[in-house]
């Protein structure tokens, strides 16, 4: 039993008889901060780990002697909070920073319930545990870290993320997403129809094979195809995504489709003129006659154009069609 039970004010059914060994044995065992306070509130025993913890006495906890080792910052909500359960009655939950006897700080979640009386409902005490989740706020704090560098990232990169839930055959983007398609910036929720309608028709068949493929397993989705902007514009986009599975009764199923995505319209508009460019020297290097290159200039960017028909204007120096053109 600890040192400090037998200088506790602890209630009558707690001090004495045949359980009390075992009860005071179990509490002080718990590896949470455990105490009891009479109705009014104000601390009349706590386990022995709240003393180990703290490093102060049963005297100097009396009353409101524990606030003193309650970080300054969290002190005056923690309070405020504590006191209305306290008058309503009601459940009392709090995070807040205790002071360890070394000095150093630590978080705890305290939480607090009120045992009332069987047959006039009165409370007669309140009993609370304070939990030591320091790990728990590290994890957050580097978690939160951690989003924060990749959104730096991802911001300096111009890239933009997006979720596809197939189970709920909706479509969550980025800001950056909804940039690239000329979407409203608040518009972060799409349907999987309304998204699929934004790839370019003739590309749309290929994307869509690419996501089967990644869905089974068979193929990492990595894919540049063309979209058409809410404005009417064609950019083209890079996107690379990976498949998350959710857990269920049976073996795991794919649920997601989690993935980013960048514009590279410009790349792509410099590789094509590129390629044109080789494709015009190869072609036109050993034709002297300026008609001959002229015709084979339009069969070349009509090809790199995808286009059934393309001509060219002769024009004076000016930049103005010769007379009768």
């Amino acid at each position: 039993m600890s040192d400090f039970a037998s200088d506790q004010v602890v209630p009558e059914v707690l001090a004495a008889g045949p359980g009390a060994m075992a009860f005071h044995s179990i509490i002080d065992a718990l590896p949470q901060i455990f105490w009891i306070t009479p109705p009014e509130g104000g601390a009349s025993y706590c386990n022995a780990r709240f003393y180990e913890y703290t490093g102060l006495t049963f005297d100097r906890l009396r009353g409101d002697g524990w606030s003193e080792v309650v970080h300054p910052d969290d002190l005056p909500q923690c309070v405020v909070t504590r006191q209305e359960s306290l008058e309503k009655g009601n459940t009392w939950e709090y995070e807040y920073r205790l002071r360890r006897h070394d000095g150093a700080y630590c978080w705890f979640l305290a939480r607090a319930e009120p045992v009332r009386d069987s047959k006039t409902g009165a409370i007669v005490r309140w009993v609370g545990t304070a939990t030591d989740i320091t790990h728990h706020k590290e994890t957050e704090r580097a978690l939160r870290e951690s989003e924060e560098r990749l959104s730096l990232s991802l911001a300096a990169a111009q890239i933009g993320t997006w979720e596809l839930d197939f189970i709920h055959d909706q479509a969550y983007l980025s800001e950056r997403v909804c940039e690239i398609l000329a979407l409203p910036p608040e518009q972060t929720v799409i349907s999987l129809e309304e998204l699929l309608s934004r790839i370019y028709p003739d590309d749309r068949e290929r994307v869509m094979a690419a996501g089967a493929a990644a869905w089974r397993g068979e193929a990492a989705y990595d894919v540049e195809h063309r979209v058409l902007r809410e404005d009417g514009e064609v950019r083209w986009i890079a996107a690379k995504a990976a498949v998350l599975w959710e857990d269920g009764a049976g073996p795991p199923l794919p649920s997601r489709l989690i993935g980013i995505q960048m514009d590279i319209t410009e790349r792509r508009r410099r590789e094509e003129r590129e390629r044109l460019l080789a494709a015009l020297t190869e072609r036109t290097a050993a034709l002297l006659d300026p008609d001959a290159v002229a015709r084979e200039a339009v069969s070349t960017v009509g090809e790199c154009l995808q286009v059934s028909r393309c001509t060219f204007v002769e024009v004076d120096p000016d930049g103005t069609p010769p007379d009768g053109a």
